[in-house]
């Protein structure tokens, strides 16, 4: 997605993490102080378990701030925190804080995130901590690497698909892979440069000047610098939104399978758009997407990268989008030998382009969006 700043109006990759705040749960009350030489040992037993009662309930936490992915407002998180379902279709999030995030995300819907996506720009280092802890949990980390400055808009010469083909950059992508190097070589993915057929961030062929070719080149670019410090296990994910009027065709955009371990398709329900209704039913937004990865990657595996709807309108209904989503994931996967690997949910609030308001994207939005997800997830094969 075109990640916006609404502070600025301009396209922009969440690069800040925001603060967290919590708000303890309420009190239980105070225990009474029992005086030296008078406690029988029933008291200080009743005693000791209350302490304990209420120690225990210190981990009970309701998100109190303005977050912008915080999936603690529809509800309490406990201690204990759920394992990753066994299920084949598999369920992944994107958060602001990634691995940080995952355990109120795993108490809200049942099963921690299989997967578990945050985004970076051409200006940071990897945070080698979140996708440490994020491995620790048995997740998939996927970082999205943007070539870009975040919030600079979309024309920026200095990062034109050019400048990358002919090193530009290579000594900060090169120190990205020491990085990960010195890191012992994690298991991760990293989802470069997406959405390339749109016509909303710089390394698309349709803006910043860049020229037919040069996309592919950037990236296979990318990928030898990376083998050329005896990285091997990163996965590479090539994703494209899904395709729409201004998309371009993604047959000229595919790097080859030499470069590229899984592919993705980022696609949203935006519902209206001023005075026109877009409200997207589940099989329109995917299918069409889905049945070109299949032609021009065949045999690579396909996770849905990206995906949110808006709030419900009148009949329309986010609960039964979500519902329907799942499903249609579920089922398609199974008639196409099992080439969906899984979903990321894109659970932020934000400001959105395309619809000029601020959306919120996440499953928790509500009570019943939250019991939807919570019911396909369980549903599912």
């Amino acid at each position: 997605m075109n990640m916006i700043d609404p502070t600025s109006g301009d396209k922009a990759s969440e690069s800040r993490p925001a603060p967290v705040r919590t708000r303890k749960a309420r009190s239980l009350g105070q225990i009474p102080a029992l005086r030296p030489g008078r406690i029988s040992a029933g008291v200080l037993s009743a005693a000791i378990v209350l302490a304990l009662v209420c120690l225990g309930l210190t981990v009970l936490t309701r998100d109190g701030g303005a977050g912008r992915d915080s999936v603690t407002d529809s509800g309490w998180n406990y201690a204990g925190t759920p394992p990753i379902s066994n299920k084949k279709l598999k369920f992944g999030i994107t958060t602001h804080n990634g691995a940080g995030d995952a355990d109120a995300v795993a108490q809200s819907v049942g099963e921690y995130p299989a997967m578990i996506q945050t985004y970076v720009d051409f200006s940071r280092s990897f945070d080698v901590a979140n996708i440490r802890a994020t491995i620790d949990h048995g997740a998939v980390p996927i970082v999205t690497w943007e070539p870009w400055l975040a919030g600079k808009g979309v024309n920026q010469p200095g990062f034109r698909l050019a400048t990358i083909i002919d090193g530009s950059h290579d000594a900060y992508i090169s120190s990205v892979a020491d990085q990960l190097v010195a890191a012992g070589d994690p298991k991760l993915s990293i989802r470069l440069a997406h959405e390339m057929n749109g016509y909303w961030y710089p390394w698309s062929e349709q803006e910043n000047s860049n020229q037919p070719g040069e996309y592919v080149r950037a990236w296979r670019h990318i990928v030898e610098l990376f083998r050329a410090t005896g990285l091997r296990n990163v996965n590479w994910i090539w994703s494209p939104n899904a395709p729409s009027g201004r998309t371009q065709d993604l047959a000229g955009l595919y790097p080859g399978s030499r470069y590229v371990g899984q592919v993705g398709l980022d696609a949203y329900n935006f519902g209206s758009r001023g005075s026109i209704k877009t409200w997207t039913p589940v099989d329109q937004l995917f299918g069409d997407g889905l049945d070109e990865l299949a032609r021009v990657a065949p045999g690579k595996p396909i996770i849905i990268a990206e995906t949110a709807s808006v709030e419900s309108a009148g009949s329309d209904s986010k609960a039964e989008w979500i519902r329907d989503m799942v499903a249609y994931l579920d089922s398609w996967r199974s008639s196409k030998d099992g080439r969906i690997y899984g979903f990321l949910w894109f659970n932020y609030r934000k400001f959105e382009g395309p619809v000029n308001r601020t959306v919120d994207w996440r499953f928790n939005s509500t009570p019943a969006d939250l019991q939807a997800m919570r019911d396909a997830l369980r549903k599912r094969q």
